[in-house]
């Protein structure tokens, strides 16, 4: 499936991936800012759309550590003292923009079907998109339903993240369409049963929806 079809068999319920998805996510920025604070290699841990290969910085993703937490272990790897705003703004430096045209396919869409967002992400990330959405106090309000691997403690593409939502939902997997950025999450959320659609540049849910 790489387009919705909008046929009869309309989900009940359609799951977006945040970065990359609803907003664009920019590993590069973070990389090159970290860069310049002397943290070098960051790119082993972090990918496009979640914390790889465990330990650290995937135990942010998933609400293990507190914020305070990650600036000391930031610090620990620069091997000097760092202000935490400077942290803070090299991290979120890859989140970027929120575009018109995708907040108008998801309006357009909350009037016919329940929607929600499954991402991964971390407090402070959280703190920096949330308060972002144009028009919206807060992502929570454009969006019927949230859920975060920081608030979940699970993160993609763990099975039980998607069996989370879909119980809250009181929804099958057949009966709900999952997008995302990443063929791995993809992945799994088709080994659950979940139809989905992966988003790229060239077709996003701007394309994917029209």
């Amino acid at each position: 499936m790489d387009k919705f079809s909008g046929s009869a068999g309309e989900p009940k319920l359609i799951i977006f991936d945040l970065g990359g998805v609803v907003v664009d996510i920019d590993i590069a920025a973070t990389v090159g800012a970290f860069e310049r604070l002397g943290i070098e290699g960051l790119d082993r841990f972090v990918t496009q759309s979640h914390s790889a290969g465990g330990g650290f910085f995937s135990d942010f993703e998933r609400g293990l550590i507190t914020t305070s937490e990650f600036f000391d272990h930031v610090r620990r790897m620069a091997g000097r003292q760092l202000a935490d705003n400077d942290i803070a703004a090299a991290w979120n430096a890859m989140i970027g923009p929120f575009e018109p045209e995708r907040i108008a396919t998801i309006e357009r869409l909350r009037q016919s079907h329940t929607i929600a967002v499954l991402s991964n992400t971390n407090h402070l990330h959280f703190d920096h998109f949330d308060c972002r959405v144009p028009g919206y106090a807060s992502m929570s309000e454009l969006f019927h339903a949230v859920y975060y691997s920081h608030e979940l403690h699970l993160s993609k593409p763990d099975p039980e993240a998607f069996r989370a939502v879909l119980r809250a939902h009181d929804c099958q997997p057949a009966d709900a369409l999952f997008l995302d950025d990443s063929p791995i999450n993809i992945g799994a959320a088709q080994e659950l049963g979940i139809p989905a659609i992966r988003v790229t540049p060239e077709r996003g849910i701007v394309r994917i929806f029209e």
